[in-house]
């Protein structure tokens, strides 16, 4: 399961950053984006999310998981462009 979403998760954003940059700035833009985000979120996450297993346990980190999940989906919403929406496409 995670081959498909990982395959969906990289057609979104290389879609999405093509759409919202120019040219001249989409190899920059999605080095940036693939790299340095991808890397600093590990640095963080890791560490924070074996401190919360400590704390919490198992359990709830699968509905943080799932709402972190939810607020991507949501963001990713938000990002469509209006007329997109009004188009019906």
């Amino acid at each position: 399961m995670g081959g498909v979403a990982f395959s969906f998760y990289t057609i979104s954003y290389i879609g999405l950053i093509s759409d919202r940059t120019q040219a001249e700035n989409r190899g920059t833009v999605l080095a940036l984006y693939t790299v340095t985000l991808a890397g600093l979120v590990n640095i963080f996450a890791y560490p924070a999310s074996g401190a919360l297993y400590d704390a919490i346990g198992a359990l709830w980190l699968y509905p943080l998981s799932a709402l972190g999940y939810l607020i991507g989906a949501l963001c990713l919403w938000w990002a469509i462009p209006q007329q997109t929406m009004d188009d019906g496409r």
